[in-house]
C-alpha cells in the first residue's frame, strides 16, 4: 500500500478504538467507580479486543491479500462458519446501537437546550429513558437519519472511513489536546507540547483523511 493509501486507513484503525463517548454512562452504573476500578475496566476491554482486531486483520489479509473487502464476511463463502459470523455481526449491531445513539442524543440534546437557553436537563427517575420533548425530538431524527443512511449505503467500509475521518479523529485526537492545552495553561511543559502537536495532528488528520477517503483510497 501506498503512503496515502495507509494514512487514509489510519482513521479506520482510529475508529476501531474510539470509546470515550460510551464511557460516562458506563462510569455511571459501575460499582464502586474507582480510578483503579475504572482503570482495570478500560485495560481489561482492550486486551479483550486487541487480540481479536489484529486476529482478524492478519487472516483475512493472509487469506485475500489487498483484495480483502471491507466486511471480511464478504469475502469468505457461505457457510454455516461465516453465516455464525454474520448473525454475530447482527447482534452486534443490534446491541450496540442502542448504546451509541444514547450517546449521541443525550449530547446532541444538551447542546440543543443549551443554545435555546433551556439550562439543565430536567430530573427524572434514572428508569426514565427520555427526560423531555427534546431528546424524543432528537432521538426520532437520529433514528431517521441512521435508517435512511443504513437503505443507501451498502458498504459499510466507506461509512467506517468516513466516521473515522470525522467523529473518531476528533475524540481521539482533536478534542483531548484542545481541552489539555486550554486548561493547563498556566502549566507549561512537555505534555502541554505534547498536547499542542496531538491537536494540530488531528485539525491536519480529518479534512486530509476525509479527502482521501472521498477520492477512494
Amino acid at each position: 500500500a501506498s503512503g496515502l493509501e495507509t494514512f487514509a486507513k489510519f482513521v479506520v484503525f482510529a475508529n476501531g478504538f474510539t470509546c470515550q463517548q460510551s464511557l460516562p454512562p458506563i462510569l455511571s452504573e459501575l460499582e464502586d467507580p474507582t480510578p483503579g476500578r475504572l482503570m482495570a475496566l478500560i485495560y481489561g476491554g482492550l486486551a479483550i479486543v486487541v487480540p481479536l482486531y489484529i486476529a482478524v486483520s492478519y487472516f483475512g489479509y493472509m487469506s485475500f491479500g489487498a483484495n480483502v473487502a471491507s466486511n471480511i464476511l464478504n469475502s469468505y463463502p457461505v457457510n454455516p462458519f461465516t453465516t455464525a459470523g454474520r448473525l454475530g455481526v447482527a447482534i452486534v449491531v443490534i446491541t450496540s446501537y442502542p448504546i451509541q445513539t444514547f450517546a449521541t442524543r443525550k449530547s446532541f440534546a444538551n447542546i440543543l437546550r443549551t443554545l435555546q437557553g433551556g439550562g439543565e436537563p430536567p430530573k427524572t427517575p434514572p428508569s426514565v429513558f427520555i427526560n423531555d420533548d427534546l431528546e424524543l425530538r432528537t432521538m426520532l431524527v437520529l433514528l431517521a437519519f441512521t435508517f435512511a443512511v443504513a437503505l443507501v449505503v451498502t458498504d459499510l467500509g466507506i461509512m467506517v472511513a468516513i466516521t473515522g475521518s470525522t467523529g473518531a479523529a476528533a475524540i481521539t485526537f482533536v478534542f483531548p489536546g484542545l481541552f489539555y492545552y486550554v486548561t493547563h495553561g498556566d502549566e507549561p511543559g512537555v505534555l502541554r507540547t505534547a498536547a499542542f502537536a496531538l491537536l494540530t495532528f488531528g485539525l491536519v488528520l480529518i479534512p486530509t483523511s476525509l479527502s482521501l477517503t472521498l477520492a477512494g483510497y
